[in-house]
């Protein structure tokens, strides 16, 4: 999670793990995206995905949102990047210094605790 970032980020990497009829929901980009250094590049594409995120211990605490992801055509590290838009959608409250973000489920507040290894993006589904 990013609340510096205005758009959901997903790596072209990861767009290829996807499932094929997934590829096919993309939609063409509007607008070209901005890095904090002025840079600009063209997304691959636009994609409206279902992202579930689910607490780190008790699974039955989950939030699913509909988030519409630019595609980058780039190398990261990470996978996806939430930016603010979706931290709303999620009541999501990151915490850098904790390594860890809360948001509200039905079932409870939720936590998703970070480790190097850890996904927090459990699961991605069409619309």
């Amino acid at each position: 999670m990013d609340n510096g970032s205005s758009v959901d980020i997903m790596y072209e990497h990861c767009f290829r793990q996807l499932p094929t009829p997934t590829w096919r929901t993309i939609k063409p980009p509007t607008t070209a995206l901005s890095g904090f250094l002025g840079e600009s590049a063209w997304p691959i594409g636009i994609l409206d995905l279902r992202l579930e995120l689910r607490d780190s211990k008790d699974k039955l605490k989950k939030s699913t949102e509909s988030i519409e992801f630019f595609v980058a055509l780039s190398y990261s590290i990470y996978n996806t990047i939430l930016g603010r838009t979706s931290i709303q959608k999620f009541g999501a409250i990151p915490s850098t210094i904790h390594e860890m973000v809360r948001f509200p489920t039905e079932q409870g507040v939720a936590t998703l605790e970070s480790t190097p290894l850890d996904v927090l993006c459990t699961s991605v589904t069409d619309k």
